[in-house]
């Protein structure tokens, strides 16, 4: 049985973090919700699935988010936003004159952000991002704003005064997925086919 709390401070910090993790956002340890969801973990997560949700905890931990219980989550915006990042990692890589290996601590310590929009834009991408991107249903620059901002909604980035976008922790739940679409044996074989 629910017990919920005593306390209007203890109710109040409960309900703003229901409601953030309801709206899809990605609590990491800097928001103020996160340690309260951590110190009331047991009544978040069986709340959570009353609504038919799952509280999920990452495996690399400091981040918890919601998923549908027992789905994937909703499957054009997760491709959008994986080939989003993938892509977005690519061209970075691109712009770095030496070479250097990008680490997810690097993207995320990158207080400055990257020119999302700037480096995404359609025109230049290579046909084989451009057609991925229209795989995703992202066929014009709009398209991209507007999942860049739901990015940013959900805290998977931050966009900057500067329109920069910063990368923030959750963005560790797009890292595996990319890294696995890497290693993927088709892409991999097709990379080394338009290298010959």
């Amino acid at each position: 049985m629910l017990q919920f709390f005593e306390e209007s401070s203890d109710r109040s910090s409960f309900e703003k973090a229901i409601w953030s993790l309801l709206r899809g956002h990605n609590i990491v340890q800097t928001d103020l919700e996160y340690s309260f969801i951590q110190d009331n973990s047991e009544l978040f997560t069986e709340y959570i699935s009353l609504l038919g949700l799952k509280l999920v905890q990452h495996p690399m931990g400091g981040l918890y988010y919601v998923q549908k219980s027992g789905s994937q989550e909703e499957p054009l915006l997760s491709a959008q936003l994986c080939t989003i990042f993938f892509v977005a990692i690519q061209k970075i890589a691109e712009s770095m004159d030496d070479g250097t290996q990008i680490s997810l601590f690097d993207l995320i310590n990158k207080f400055e952000g990257y020119d999302l929009e700037g480096l995404l834009v359609l025109s230049s991408l290579d046909p084989t991002q451009l057609n991925a991107f229209k795989d995703v249903k992202i066929r014009s620059d709009d398209d991209l704003s507007k999942v860049l901002n739901t990015m940013s909604r959900i805290r998977f980035l931050e966009k900057l005064d500067n329109s920069n976008y910063r990368f923030r922790r959750a963005i560790v739940r797009l890292s595996e997925v990319a890294q696995n679409l890497n290693e993927y044996t088709h892409v991999s074989n097709l990379s080394r086919g338009e290298e010959e």
